[in-house]
């Protein structure tokens, strides 16, 4: 069985606009000086609709199916079958497990030897140089920023890609679309800078901002993007190549009880099994503390159970997590090697996933 543990920092998702802000807020945190903290919200967890980290593609493992958001509409071309607009992609994947509903986050099982029942989780955070800090021209612009080996417009599925959209009015929202290599389409509204309620934002420049985050079962290849504002548009191409290092994601990040959560894993060995053990907090706990606009929390998180996702010869692997209305609502952690401690940072898990109450 793999045993590998992600590179802290690789934040995601991310999804909606609750992970927004928390990738922007790990990576814009110098702009407001070294060692700046989050400020608690001590609020409960926004509603959201059943939505995902933007602009990622993946595929299912039977048939597709289209999911309507708040913002989110995906197309394709008549011989592509569009997935949910957290996922879309034309590649094979390993084969997919399926929880009948309510059969796996209800269960609050023994853990496994040298695996903490319980996990002592603080918000945390990795701070970074300013974002969207160079001098750019009138625009508009999709100017990729990543920081990667192979270029600023590289990005690894264990990665995050950030795009910044100079000569775009930021107080407006923008309309992102991103093609994959094999031609699905996936566009989603992305919001203003004020709307997103940063607590850090690039006021130097103040050009708005994207992020773009591959799933672990995402197609390899040449992908475009384009940014549209009334009659200001851009576009340019970026490359998503393999993981780095073994990686692993849920996608949606959010969604009401009876969404189906995919988990989705690469760069492990490949035809083996990845062991991830899941936790629970309930946000309506006294005890759990509320950060980045209602998506992050910390406090005490419980052992819930433990799943194995099979990698197929790339490496590569996903699970769907199906949901109930019996199940607990609340916020999810997988991880592969939880910390012998019992204690660690929010930006640690290695995917995490909220189900929210449908009242």
């Amino acid at each position: 069985m793999t045993a590998g543990k992600q590179v802290p920092g690789r934040r995601r998702s991310r999804p909606g606009r609750g992970r927004l802000a928390i990738v922007s807020v790990a990576l814009l945190i110098g702009a407001c000086g070294d060692g700046a903290e989050p400020t608690e919200l001590q609020a409960e967890a926004t509603a959201a609709s059943s939505t995902s980290i933007p602009s990622t593609m993946a595929p299912t493992s039977v048939a597709a199916t289209t999911t309507t958001t708040r913002s989110t509409t995906t197309t394709a071309t008549p011989t592509t079958t569009t997935t949910a607009p957290t996922t879309t992609s034309t590649a094979a994947a390993a084969t997919t497990t399926t929880h009948a509903p309510g059969s796996l986050l209800q269960r609050r099982d023994p853990p496994p030897a040298a695996v903490a029942a319980q996990l002592d989780v603080h918000e945390g955070g990795n701070g970074g140089e300013g974002a969207c800090r160079e001098a750019f021209g009138p625009g508009p612009e999709v100017v990729p920023q990543g920081w990667y080996e192979g270029g600023v417009d590289v990005v690894p599925l264990s990665g995050a890609l950030f795009f910044c959209l100079p000569g775009f009015d930021p107080a407006l929202p923008i309309v992102m679309s991103t093609d994959s290599p094999s031609g699905v389409r996936f566009t989603e509204e992305e919001p203003s800078l004020d709307e997103k309620n940063l607590l850090a934002i690039d006021s130097e420049h103040g050009a708005n901002f994207y992020f773009w985050y591959p799933f672990p079962t995402d197609e390899l290849g040449s992908y475009s993007i384009e940014a549209q504002q009334g009659d200001r548009a851009a576009a340019t191409t970026f490359e998503v190549v393999d993981a780095e290092h073994a990686t692993s994601d849920a996608r949606p990040f959010i969604g009401p009880a009876g969404t189906e959560f995919r988990i989705g894993v690469a760069g492990f060995a490949p035809l083996d099994e990845v062991e991830l053990h899941i936790y629970w907090i309930d946000p309506e706990d006294p005890g759990t503390y509320v950060y980045f606009d209602g998506t992050t929390f910390a406090g005490d998180y419980s052992y819930v159970t433990s799943i194995r996702v099979a990698t197929d010869r790339s490496g590569r692997g996903s699970y769907a997590i199906a949901t109930s209305l019996a199940d607990p609502t609340g916020s999810y952690g997988l991880i592969v090697e939880p910390p012998p401690e019992g204690s660690m940072s929010w930006f640690d898990w290695d995917a995490e996933f909220i189900v929210e109450r449908t009242d």
